[in-house]
């Protein structure tokens, strides 16, 4: 357990495993634009730093953030038409990039927590919570695709979620299967 700040794109371009994923690990990239390393099994923590955009890698379908996934001030985080899983918190106080047709799925076995400074826009949300669900503490939320609720409650928490459509596609609420709610405002 331990952390690994990234200070150069590309330190990974040697063959060979890279595995952060073990509980306690955090990943620091604080570079300045290049692509999130690829990894054995993803992420236990990761924080997005410096300047520039990091991407993620365009070899993984999915990255998996096992616990928390956190952008840092000044820092955008392009989704590179990829998914992202995250298991932990989401803390946004710089920049992401959604990828039309690509998911963002919160997946944790205990509560967890989305809190941005600004606005975060989404594309397409899953809940997936076994336990706890999950809950906004702070920001502004927009969706432009669809909202997915499979277990666990989404709570808004009175924060401003709205779910936006224009010509060329429709913002929803999927059908709630398995355990899946939610809870507080929803703009449409």
């Amino acid at each position: 357990s331990g952390t690994l700040t990234l200070t150069v794109n590309g330190f990974m371009s040697a063959s060979g495993i890279f595995d952060p994923s073990p509980v306690g690990n955090t990943v620091v990239t604080t570079y300045g634009s290049g692509t999130i390393p690829n990894t054995l099994s993803g992420y236990s923590n990761l924080t997005v730093n410096g300047a520039g955009t990091k991407t993620l890698n365009a070899a993984v379908a999915t990255t998996i953030v096992g616990k928390n996934l956190t952008i840092g001030v000044g820092s955008t985080l392009n989704a590179n038409n990829k998914n992202l899983a995250i298991g932990g918190n989401w803390t946004k106080n710089g920049t992401f990039v959604a990828s039309s047709g690509h998911s963002v799925t919160f997946n944790g076995s205990s509560a967890q927590t989305l809190s941005s400074t600004g606005t975060t826009t989404f594309e397409q949300l899953t809940m997936s919570n076994t336990s706890g669900g999950v809950s906004i503490t702070s920001g502004t939320y927009i969706l432009n695709d669809v909202l997915t609720s499979t277990s666990g409650n989404f709570n808004t928490n009175g924060n401003s979620f709205t779910l936006l459509s224009n010509a060329s596609r429709t913002a929803r609420i999927a059908p709630v299967t398995g355990g899946g709610s939610f809870s507080g405002n929803f703009i449409i």
